[in-house]
């Protein structure tokens, strides 16, 4: 059956009638759309005296693939060029200002309201004359007049571009619809790039010293510019990357609260967690890599805030483990697809790192966080990529400068895990998990990173075996007091305990305790604990796990309990030992430290009026000298920083 085609030849379309064979007569024709190559066919022309021959031949469908593939960074790329393009435009603009006319127009007064969607001819005639400005400075010479000239002009520039900025970018929640807003905010984004580039470019060529002179002139640029990059991401303007890139060099410009209060406002979590998803729907072609990288250093910036300083603005949204998973494990599929550059590597190799610091930084948040990845596949995905970067064939330089820290972070996330597992929700899990990886038949038996799940899977035996023990011994996990397995002496060995389901803290052996216990009182401690069941969840371990690290902290102490007894027999009897136990190394550390009663700090929050710092002081006026230690645990999770729970005395003279 006969088949019509097109193709491009030498600024004409052709159509052929094809048939069997393989050489075809092709005819001139101008109304036939252009022909578009499937990936299993070949065309291309010969010619039989003036006539074009198209010809047809069949190639391996992965090879045909290679050669449509793109560049990874196409489209930040193309993002550049746009505004390559808006800087060659004003240059050559026959009716645009000169230099004088623009510095002149700058003590222009501006109104005091602005229409986003129909800029008024002021505002106009002032981006103009910034945007010619900074057309005609170039600092890449490093020539001392040129940051002379930016240096006199900064104030006059700031003090227009302030109030611009405020008044088209950041009320925006989507950009402008009309043509006219559009077209005046690209021109706004890029006058603001690239004076972003200008400050970048002081550090670069001149020294970091006249950098921090011409940042003092006007010191809240720095921070306005932060809302303005947090703003194009909100909307999701892609090329709110090419300002992120920028504004992280000045980060230290930026007052904490002020940096804090703009996360907090453009819902910078929940906001780069959209950003992950959007780019998880698209082609592996269409994959913005250079998006999401600066998106995975922003979430990194807003992940690792203290919890204490945390507005509800700024909590992790439900959905980020498994989407910063899927993120990383996407990479390895998008580079298959693609024909990337060394720069492309790096680019890649930055989201890997970034993305994997951002799941660092939700495990210190809280253990369930790091619960959530196990039960998203962060084991397997961690193998996978260690093995395929370990196979990538890269230059020596690239491997150096990418794949042997990649794998170094793969190992910090993995090690990561490990304080955790005195937890039983992560410690179940890693279990759980590891074990298909360290199978004799394991596809991926022989990745690098296997031989540490396998000591990780070690260690978690290890733990589990201890927790035997104290599940057999010792049922205090059980919140009723009066629990009557308690005073058995022959108590079930394996007992299953359930967590209230109203506190999440509060676990119990059976109904009947947790009815004995409900009418004896939890039932107003229950309300007390908050209306959110989940953060809840997040913030605190069980009163199980509680009980199960006080009982490892016990037989511990009962074994360095020699070691006590010569410190306090040592110590001044106004003095008290606290012994410190570190959970959040791995292996534990132990620590001892003398304090006197000029010593009242034994947590490093922030707070002024420290909870932990009223329990310092109540227990030591408890403790009695040469008999007591005071205990602190520290977790591996931040929320348990200032925990009442884990200060405590022991009595260390007793058996």
């Amino acid at each position: 059956m006969a088949l019509l085609m097109s193709a491009v030849h030498n600024r004409c379309v052709f159509s052929a009638s094809v048939a069997s064979s393989r050489h075809v007569t092709v005819t001139p024709s101008l109304n036939l759309p252009l022909f578009t190559p499937t990936a299993s066919d070949l065309f291309y022309f010969k010619y039989s005296g003036r006539r074009p021959i198209l010809v047809i031949v069949k190639v391996n469908a992965e090879k045909m693939d290679k050669r449509l593939r793109q560049p990874l960074m196409h489209l930040s790329s193309s993002r550049i060029s746009r505004l390559k393009e808006l800087e060659d435009e004003i240059i050559n603009l026959p009716n645009a200002p000169s230099m004088n006319e623009a510095k002149h127009a700058l003590q222009t007064q501006l109104p005091s309201t602005f229409d986003p969607s129909a800029p008024d001819e002021i505002s106009k005639k002032v981006l103009l004359s910034l945007m010619v400005i900074v057309a005609h400075t170039n600092l890449m010479i490093g020539d001392p007049q040129e940051l002379q000239n930016i240096a006199r002009l900064w104030s006059p520039i700031y003090a227009k571009l302030a109030p611009l900025a405020e008044g088209y970018i950041l009320p925006l929640y989507e950009r402008p619809k009309t043509r006219e807003g559009a077209d005046f905010y690209e021109k706004l984004v890029f006058v603001c790039c690239r004076i972003l580039v200008f400050l970048v470019q002081i550090n670069d060529h001149y020294s970091a010293a006249q950098q921090r002179v011409v940042l003092k002139m006007e010191p809240t640029f720095v921070a306005l510019m932060a809302k303005v990059t947090c703003n194009l991401a909100y909307i999701r303007d892609p090329i709110f990357e090419l300002f992120w890139m920028r504004v992280m060099e000045l980060l230290d410009e930026i007052p904490r609260q002020s940096l804090l209060d703009t996360f907090a406002y453009y819902l910078v979590p929940k906001t780069c967690s959209s950003i992950f998803r959007e780019e998880l729907a698209k082609s592996n072609q269409d994959f913005d890599g250079c998006v999401v990288r600066s998106a995975m250093r922003l979430a990194c910036h807003a992940f690792t805030i203290p919890l204490r300083l945390i507005s509800p603005d700024l909590s992790l949204p439900d959905e980020i483990m498994s989407v910063l998973v899927e993120v990383i494990s996407r990479v390895p599929t998008v580079i298959r697809n693609t024909v990337p550059a060394d720069y492309d590597i790096t680019v890649f190799g930055d989201i890997l790192i970034f993305g994997c610091r951002c799941i660092q930084a939700c495990f210190t948040r809280s253990f369930d966080w790091a619960a959530k990845a196990l039960d998203c596949g962060l084991l397997p995905v961690l193998v996978v990529l260690d093995e395929y970067i370990n196979t990538m064939k890269v230059s020596l330089m690239l491997k150096m400068r990418v794949m042997v820290p990649l794998s170094e972070t793969f190992h910090e996330t993995l090690n990561c895990l490990a304080p955790f597992l005195i937890l039983r929700p992560v410690l179940n899990r890693v279990l759980r998990h590891s074990a298909p990886l360290l199978l004799p038949n394991a596809a991926l038996h022989k990745a690098s990173l296997v031989p540490a799940i396998r000591k990780l899977n070690q260690d978690s035996w290890t733990v589990k075996c201890q927790m035997y023990q104290f599940d057999d011994n010792d049922l205090r996990s059980c919140s009723n007091h009066l629990c009557p397995l308690k005073s058995r002496q022959d108590t079930p060995k394996r007992v299953k305990f359930k967590r209230c389901t109203a506190c999440l803290v509060a676990t119990y052996c059976s109904k009947k305790c947790q009815k004995a216990h409900w009418k004896s009182g939890h039932q107003h401690e229950c309300k007390t604990l908050g209306p959110d069941a989940e953060a809840r969840r997040s913030r605190m371990a069980s009163f199980q796990d509680e009980q199960f690290i006080k009982y490892l902290v016990h037989r511990d102490i009962l074994t360095r309990k020699e070691y006590l007894l010569r410190e306090v027999a040592l110590q001044h009897p106004s003095d008290t030992i606290v012994a410190e136990y570190d959970y959040r190394k791995w292996p534990m550390v132990f620590t001892t430290d003398h304090f006197n009663r000029n010593s009242t700090k034994v947590c490093d929050c922030i707070w002024e009026d420290c909870p932990l710092e009223k329990r310092l002081r109540l227990i030591r006026r408890q403790a009695v000298p040469r008999r007591h230690v005071i205990v602190h645990i520290r977790l591996p999770s931040h929320d348990t920083t200032c925990d009442l729970r884990w200060l405590y005395l022991e009595d260390i003279q007793t058996e």
